[in-house]
């Protein structure tokens, strides 16, 4: 037996009800996941009706294509419709009515609002950002060890005796195929007075 959960359906419309208003394609796209997690999380028997690219559906953000107004219940395959007139001109409405189900029509997983990734982009920028916090970790670890400046043709530019030691003295640098560890500058950030 398919339980009626017109409830829940009713808490979540009452809660987001500008969606209802808007009843925009975004506004339901909402309004399905969030009403399709409420139900789940009250049975995990609760589906999204699967559509086909033909049909009317909305798009969830893993891809799927699902219906507008109905979910379905996996133990009885039935299905049952939540929304009038969404998408449509005018205010979305809630119902609680059992439709037939088409042969090509399925059940299909409901995850919860928010635990799908929008973008496939995401996964990839997310790879960036830790690639470039384990850089920042390395150059932390290492901002006060010393490093060689290397120029375009790949001659170290090394300072003669170390450098200058007086303010105002003249800077000399002498290219060389390597450096010696004396010859090495070093990074100085903020505050300079250490």
């Amino acid at each position: 037996m398919t339980p009626n959960h017109f409830e829940i359906v009713q808490s979540i419309a009452k809660e987001f009800h500008y969606l209802l208003q808007e009843n925009t394609y975004a506004a339901i796209c909402e309004l399905m996941q969030r009403l399709g997690t409420a139900l789940a999380d009250k049975d995990t028997n609760w589906g999204y009706l699967s559509k086909m690219p033909s049909e009317k559906h909305i798009t969830l953000p893993d891809g799927r294509l699902v219906a507008v107004d109905c979910f379905i219940y996996k133990t009885t395959n039935q299905v049952v419709d939540v929304l009038g007139n969404a998408m449509d001109k005018g205010r979305a409405t809630t119902t609680w009515t059992f439709q037939p189900k088409r042969e090509y029509n399925n059940w299909t997983e409901i995850k919860p609002f928010g635990a799908e990734i929008m973008d496939p982009r995401v996964d990839a920028l997310v790879a960036s950002v830790t690639a470039l916090a384990e850089e920042l970790k390395v150059l932390k670890a290492n901002i006060n060890s010393h490093f060689a400046i290397v120029s375009a043709n790949g001659k170290y530019l090394c300072a003669e005796g170390g450098g200058p030691e007086k303010d105002h003295q003249d800077f000399h640098f002498t290219a060389r195929s390597k450096a010696g560890d004396w010859e090495q500058f070093r990074f100085k950030f903020p505050p300079y007075n250490e």
